[in-house]
């Protein structure tokens, strides 16, 4: 259930999470919005992702998968 997980996800980062949890909860909701097809939502979860966590093992495939998303429309 992407969109649920989306709500928790959201809730643990509102919550003011572990810098290891924000992590987890902002990979997440990337994954929920690729997951239901919202490329845009998935672009803001990548790009917000990179701007706290530009040096996570993540990293690279976050920014793959933005230039799979191509140029903001």
């Amino acid at each position: 259930d992407p969109g649920g997980a989306a709500l928790r996800f959201r809730a643990a980062l509102a919550g003011g999470s572990r810098a290891a949890l924000a992590e987890d909860a902002r990979w997440g909701l990337a994954e929920a919005a690729r997951a239901t097809g919202e490329p845009a939502e998935e672009r803001r979860a990548l790009e917000e992702f990179l701007a706290h966590h530009a040096g996570s093992p993540r990293a690279p495939r976050a920014r793959a998968r933005l230039a799979e998303l191509g140029p903001t429309p």
